[in-house]
Order: C-alpha cells, then sequence, then structure tokens
C-alpha cells in the first residue's frame, strides 16, 4: 500500500490546486449550455493536474483528509477520482470526462401570477410584485389575483410576505402589530387581525406546565420560596453559582443545623417526591 502523503508543503499545495481548478470548471459548466473549446480545454487541464498529482503523490483518496481550518473543504479534490481500495489505483472521475453539470433554464414567462410568485420565490427568495408582473399584467392585477396567497406586514408595510410566513411565528406579536395598525386604517389591516386570530395556539394551562426542580429557567427565589413553603423551612436557600451558567442545576442549602450542608437539585426531587407538604426534613438527633 502507498504511503499517504500529508496535507501540507507540495501534497497540501497540489491538492487545493486540484480543489481550486475543479471549482473554476464547475463554474464554467454552470454558466453556459454550450460545451465550448474553453470549457474542454479547461477539463483537459484538469484532468492533467490530476494525471501529474496521482504520479507524484499517489491517488487523492487514498488517505482520510481532516480538517485544517479553513482549507477542511479541499476534500472537494476526492470527487475527482474513482478509488478501488483493494487495488490501491485511481481512474478519472466524471469531472474529467465530461460535463456534470447542466445550467438551470431562465424562466421568462408564467401563465399566472400563482406560478409567477413560485418562480420569484426561488429566484429572489422574496416575494417581489414588480418581479412577479411578468405574466404581462400590472402590479395591482398581480396583486388581486395572489389574493390572500401575499400578505403586506404591517410592520413595515412595503414588505409582502407569503401567506405561509406571515402566519407562523411569532404570530401573538404579529396580531398586536396588526390591532394597532387596524385602529387608524381598519379596512387594510382587519382580515390581517381575523386571519391572524384564528392561527394563535391555545394557552398552555398550568397542568400542560412540567417544572422540573432545578430547571435552569425557574429563578432561584422560585425554588427557594416552593422549598421553604413544601418543607416548612423558611430559612432553605437556594445558591445559583457559577456552575449555573454551565448548565448545571442549582444547589439548595438547608438552614444551619441540618444533617447535610449542600444538596444538588437532583437530591432534593427525590426528597420532594417522596414526601408530601406535611413532612419536613429529618435533624440530627
Amino acid at each position: 500500500m502507498q504511503p499517504a502523503p500529508h496535507l501540507g508543503g507540495d501534497g497540501g499545495v497540489a491538492l487545493l490546486g486540484l480543489r481550486d481548478q475543479a471549482r473554476v470548471l464547475l463554474s464554467a459548466e454552470a454558466a453556459t449550455a454550450d460545451d465550448t473549446p474553453g470549457l474542454a480545454e479547461q477539463r483537459t487541464g484538469l484532468r492533467a493536474f490530476w494525471q501529474a498529482y496521482v504520479a507524484g503523490y499517489g491517488p487523492v483518496n487514498r488517505f482520510t483528509l481532516r480538517p485544517i481550518g479553513k482549507l477542511d473543504d479541499a476534500g472537494g479534490a476526492a470527487a475527482l477520482e474513482a478509488f478501488d481500495p483493494a487495488s490501491q489505483q485511481a481512474q478519472p472521475g466524471g469531472l474529467l470526462v465530461c460535463r456534470q453539470i447542466e445550467p438551470r433554464p431562465q424562466i421568462l414567462g408564467a401563465d399566472n401570477a400563482h406560478d409567477a410568485l413560485s418562480i420569484v420565490l426561488d429566484q429572489h427568495g422574496v416575494v417581489d410584485l414588480d418581479a412577479i408582473a411578468l405574466t404581462g399584467q400590472s402590479v395591482a392585477e398581480a396583486r388581486a389575483e395572489l389574493g390572500e396567497a401575499i400578505w403586506q406586514d404591517p410592520a413595515a408595510p412595503g414588505m409582502w410576505l407569503t401567506r405561509a410566513e406571515y402566519l407562523s411565528g411569532d404570530v401573538r406579536a404579529k396580531l398586536d402589530q396588526a390591532r394597532r395598525a387596524a385602529v387608524d386604517d381598519p379596512d387594510r389591516w382587519a382580515g390581517h387581525v381575523a386571519a391572524l386570530g384564528q392561527v394563535i395556539p391555545a394557552d398552555v394551562g398550568p397542568g400542560g406546565i412540567h417544572a422540573r426542580l432545578g430547571a435552569v429557567w425557574i429563578s432561584a427565589d422560585d425554588h427557594r420560596r416552593f422549598l421553604a413553603e413544601l418543607l416548612d423551612q423558611p430559612r432553605v436557600r437556594v445558591a445559583p453559582d457559577q456552575a449555573l451558567r454551565r448548565g448545571i442545576p442549582p444547589m439548595c442549602h438547608p438552614r444551619p443545623g441540618w444533617s447535610a450542608a449542600v444538596r444538588p437539585a437532583g437530591s432534593w426531587r427525590r426528597i420532594v417526591a417522596a414526601s408530601s407538604s406535611s413532612c419536613h426534613p429529618g435533624r440530627p438527633g
């Protein structure tokens, strides 16, 4: 078996050169649908580069690439060859032989505003009414045809959002914004208020909230008051310290004279589970 080169010195430089030249070729393929002489020349050059690398260092895939800072994507060069681990031999990969990327055809029109919206979202990622008008409609006609498929944002009236985006996320805050906007312009924003009101999730009742003793989202004071009432020990202390910042539950400190000076929250969970509000922790005899 051939020895594996290190990703440093000339071997590493050559490997990164392979990666970069492959990227150039892929970008050139994506830029045109024609198999131009320039593409053929780039492919021939990349193949010659790969052959020189294999002759000097062996197949690219005979060792495992490891991240080396910002060069951790050098592994893209590994796709340039088909490697047989049994024979330790490599053959040119697809990119060294023929085109691998077919450019996406540019869509210049659509039959209706809804199709145009899908095209614009794919190309731009946002709702753009001017671009949607590529159907030959005016912006006003496209807007009317889309109906409730797009919504204006009261927080940014010039911005349009898809229905799925507007009626999701922090819908309570959006409802508050819509209600405030509807006070000044009910004809424009009343529909937003009604639509958001239908997607507001039901409030979680007390029975649906499961508070685990020692949970970091419950304040130390709430822990102290709970334990003081449950155990009838007003002097119990709960002391979140630096460990809390590392995700470790707070420590519960009983008052002086108890048999344990400090108990972690997990220990208190077992005590609370085995106790009732009328039970008290044991004191030293």
